[in-house]
């Protein structure tokens, strides 16, 4: 631990030598650069994140509006965080991380963008991540790791090499995170789950952005062991239009396919390598078992401080079996709806609240190889499926400091007694339990209560360093088990790989 903390302080010192305002992610959902977003009409494509380095404005992918951007650089950024605090509920005991890290950023000529970080992180969780981390065998949200006594280990490292071919077309291949969509939460892709290698393509033409994504993930959910983790390659595609300065449209293609099974070794199929067909046209075609999903979502600004958004999820669905109205299980999807406000009553007040829900079976298939999910996480909601959630968030911003609230409630269906009720999107829906009269959350319903409220301080700005103080309240509970999580954190960080901790 010594030499862990020496190593860390090394890493802090170095900050003050390094530009570090090119941040990995735009963490918060509410701060000042969504609401510099909110504002800038049909220019931008605010539910395809990350931000394009050459394309879209560079404060929103830097944080920095005082630094002119253009031009040839090479940049060393140092990243860093240390928390320490202790947990009250059941027993107390110590929590905290320490998590240093270093990254290298080259841009030629706005042309070519390159850009590469890795992060070490040594850290003692609070009970429900801990309890989480040892049934998933993996840290959530950021992948392998593996147990040092009480503490968890992990290597997170990320980066891409990006290039803008011309004012049209964009390409680009990495390995990191992708969110699609304009809530808090997505339930088409959102950083929930660990990063993945990708490649990618942008094509941008009037007020029209379309992307490919050509993913490969993992699973293991049948062992537990990493060891074991079977590929499985995942490609999607978006279209987002811009159709006024208030209102944005877009459509949204997903297909997973496993590596190899039992007959192939079918490894990356080209067939869905051509960037401007459907799936689901060409999975039937082939006579192949894949899993193809469907995706809408909406954006509208009633005023420059407000908007208002909303997905639809379809991974099946037959309109006969809906307005029978007798719960088929094969009607799978989800939606979310919600509302976000700029200077709500005072300058830096911001408002959030969303409501998500997803019916049970969404997002698994026959081959549990095939689900949606990487590395025992869905790769959408941290629910998974078979769940309805409201949550609402505040944030309030006056020069360095920030105060943010979340509250979430949510309740969910987990599969009880052996059967198959639909609540794990690694459990195979062919041994559906009930073919119809299934309900949302249904089987061992629990319910969740999540309070998070964090103090901010920005200490150096030329080194985007803050100083951080939280306070969180957890409630869980069903017929069969109740848990209460306590704890409170304080210390230092910079930039961050983004996360969710609050579910």
């Amino acid at each position: 631990m010594r030499n862990l903390s020496a190593l860390w302080l090394l890493v802090f010192l170095l900050a003050g030598f390094c530009s570090a305002q090119a941040q990995i992610w735009r963490y918060g959902s509410l701060d000042k650069l969504e609401s510099a977003a909110q504002v800038m009409g049909d220019s931008i494509h605010t539910n395809l994140r990350p931000y394009l380095p050459g394309k879209d404005p560079a404060y929103l992918i830097t944080g920095d509006t005082a630094t002119d951007y253009s031009g040839s650089k090479i940049e060393l950024k140092a990243f860093a965080a240390a928390y320490g605090g202790v947990q009250v509920s059941d027993e107390i005991h110590g929590i905290g991380l320490l998590q240093p890290g270093a990254g290298l950023g080259l841009n030629w000529k706005d042309k070519l963008f390159f850009d590469a970080q890795y992060m070490y992180t040594y850290e003692r969780l609070p009970g429900y991540l801990d309890r989480l981390a040892d049934s998933l065998a993996i840290l959530p949200g950021v992948g392998y790791a593996w147990r040092d006594g009480m503490n968890w280990q992990a290597h997170n490292y990320g980066g891409k090499l990006a290039w803008n071919i011309n004012k049209t077309f964009a390409a680009e291949i990495g390995r990191g995170k992708h969110f699609w969509g304009d809530g808090y939460r997505s339930l088409i892709m959102s950083h929930n789950s660990a990063p993945v290698p990708y490649a990618k393509l942008n094509t941008s033409i009037w007020k029209i952005r379309y992307v490919n994504l050509w993913t490969r993930m993992q699973d293991f959910s049948a062992t537990n062991d990493p060891k074991q983790a079977r590929n499985k390659y995942v490609a999607l595609h978006a279209l987002s239009w811009n159709a006024t300065k208030k209102l944005n449209v877009s459509v949204y293609e997903m297909v997973i396919w496993q590596a190899k099974d039992t007959l192939s070794n079918r490894g990356v199929d080209m067939n869905y390598m051509n960037p401007i067909i459907f799936f689901r046209p060409v999975e039937f075609q082939q006579g192949s078992a894949d899993n193809v999903l469907l995706a809408f979502s909406a954006r509208y600004k009633p005023t420059k401080k407000s908007k208002i958004y909303f997905q639809m999820l379809i991974d099946e669905f037959l309109l006969k079996e809906f307005r029978s109205k007798r719960g088929w299980w094969g009607n799978k999807f989800g939606y979310q709806l919600g509302l976000s406000i700029f200077d709500m009553g005072m300058k830096g007040l911001n408002m959030q609240t969303e409501i998500n829900a997803v019916r049970p079976f969404t997002y698994t298939h026959g081959s549990v190889s095939q689900a949606y999910g990487h590395l025992n996480q869905g790769v959408a909601h941290p629910m998974g499926t078979n769940f309805v959630e409201w949550l609402i968030k505040l944030h309030y911003e006056k020069e360095r400091w920030t105060l943010d609230n979340t509250f979430v409630w949510a309740a969910y269906g987990r599969d009880r007694d052996g059967l198959n009720l639909g609540g794990n999107i690694f459990r195979s829906y062919k041994g559906a339990y009930y073919t119809y009269y299934n309900e949302w959350v249904q089987g061992l319903k629990s319910t969740l209560n999540y309070n998070e409220l964090q103090f901010a301080y920005l200490l150096w700005p030329k080194m985007n360093i803050w100083m951080n103080a939280s306070a969180t309240l957890r409630f869980e509970s069903n017929e069969f088990h109740k848990s209460t999580d306590l704890f409170f954190m304080a210390g230092f960080r910079s930039d961050l790989f983004p996360n969710y901790r609050d579910f």
